[in-house]
């Protein structure tokens, strides 16, 4: 069944270039999804690869009009004698930054020094009813997409809607950078040149803003498809050039190279290996690539079935991915190449993944009612549910704690959970 026009095209795509593999249309970095054919609107997917939705409520038996008046009427005077004996009204400052209820104090577990999470029962996803009391969100002015810590103690982010480049402090304050040479920002990483680095989504040229807001793009002939970047092992910055099949390197003078092999394939995630080379994920094949600071490529079989999404290093010497599709799960591929695939009940349409300060790797539920999942490096994974958590894309930030770019959760944020 197709989208319907209102629900396939929800925002402003003037001044985009990314287009439907399918039908040619302009579609935004929110609304595009990845595909085994390539970057396609939401119309065009297939139903395999679309977000899968909600699970619906289960319909209730027909009552009389009557009777259903009156047991609304009845749950809502319960609901409020409830309300006014156990939840009295909280002055303003006992809130948290999006209206919620603030951190509820619970008793912490002495070995880790932090609250207990709190998560569903064994064999059943987790239930995203209550605030953990770990996680804080604060408020953006629009929707976040790749987040990354910055070499000023804060977290810096890309907003494609706004055109700009976001710094958040510890404290969940923030401030927006944009400018002409901005636009539509995808992904960012942090240089080592205390830069931040990020990809303009709407040329795909390369962009550099320092940490007081000076910005300077890098385009041309040579930059014009970039769609992820990351700091790599030799100082400079290398990119993913998903129209072209190509690996860019371009150092922080803006000296740009580009490299092409055969097994390069809509090549998508990319991050610094742990073996000193930059992997990535080969989107089109379903396998990874491997790049040396030469331009050495080699290529490595992925897991089947299933299309990886997001590539990061681990702790424990070996490369974590996550995977959507037909085999929804988490993955470990070594430096050898050897591949291995956890799974659990409620994790759907897993996103970005990033490695956590306690050795274990944090990634994003983005199917169903959305949580953060955090997989140890055996592979025991425990996921925490919460209505104003759905991560996309996750970071650890300067503070050793886990940030992450909120997707539909009513309200554009940016979340921080202390692991």
């Amino acid at each position: 069944m197709r989208l319907s026009p209102a629900v396939q095209q929800r925002h402003d795509h003037d001044g985009t270039k990314l287009r439907c593999a399918s039908c040619a249309e302009p579609i935004c970095p929110q609304c595009l999804v990845k595909t085994e054919a390539g970057l396609k609107c939401q119309r065009c997917a297939t139903p395999d690869y679309r977000r899968q939705p909600r699970s619906a409520l289960p319909r209730p038996a027909p009552v009389s009009l009557a009777l259903a008046i009156s047991l609304l009427l009845g749950m809502g005077v319960l609901a409020a004698a409830d309300v006014r004996t156990n939840a009295p009204d909280k002055p303003e400052s006992e809130r948290d930054s999006v209206g919620g209820p603030v951190n509820v104090p619970t008793v912490d577990d002495p070995r880790t020094g932090f609250p207990p999470p709190i998560t569903s029962p064994p064999g059943r996803p987790p239930v995203a009813s209550a605030h953990d009391p770990r996680i804080r969100v604060f408020p953006i002015p629009s929707f976040a997409m790749s987040i990354v810590g910055g070499p000023d103690g804060a977290v810096w982010f890309t907003s494609p809607a706004t055109n700009a480049v976001g710094r958040m402090a510890p404290d969940g304050s923030s401030k927006m950078y944009s400018g002409g040479t901005i636009k539509s920002p995808t992904s960012i990483a942090a240089g080592r040149d205390g830069a931040l680095w990020f990809v303009n989504g709407v040329d795909g040229s390369v962009g550099r803003v320092t940490t007081v807001g000076e910005v300077t793009n890098f385009g041309g002939p040579t930059v014009t498809g970039a769609t992820e970047i990351v700091a790599g092992p030799d100082g400079a910055l290398w990119f993913t050039n998903y129209r072209d099949n190509a690996i860019g390197r371009i150092t922080t003078q803006g000296s740009v190279r580009t490299y092409t092999h055969p097994s390069i394939a809509g090549p998508q995630s990319i991050t610094r290996g742990p073996d000193g080379a930059v992997w990535f994920v080969n989107y089109n094949r379903q396998t990874f690539g491997r790049i040396t600071s030469a331009g050495v490529v080699s290529s490595f079989a992925g897991p089947q079935p299933g299309l990886p999404q997001s590539i990061a290093a681990g702790p424990d010497g070996a490369l974590w991915f996550t995977v959507a599709g037909t085999n929804d799960s988490v993955g470990r591929l070594t430096t050898t190449g050897v591949v291995t695939t956890f799974t659990a009940p409620g994790i759907s349409s897993p996103a970005g993944i990033t490695a956590g300060p306690d050795g274990a790797m944090w990634f994003g539920v983005t199917g169903y009612s959305g949580s953060l999942g955090r997989i140890s490096a055996t592979g025991d994974i425990t996921q925490i549910g919460d209505p104003r958590a759905r991560p996309r894309e996750l970071a650890l930030g300067p503070d050793r704690a886990i940030w992450f770019t909120n997707g539909d959760v009513g309200v554009p944020s940016i979340g921080r959970i202390a692991p």
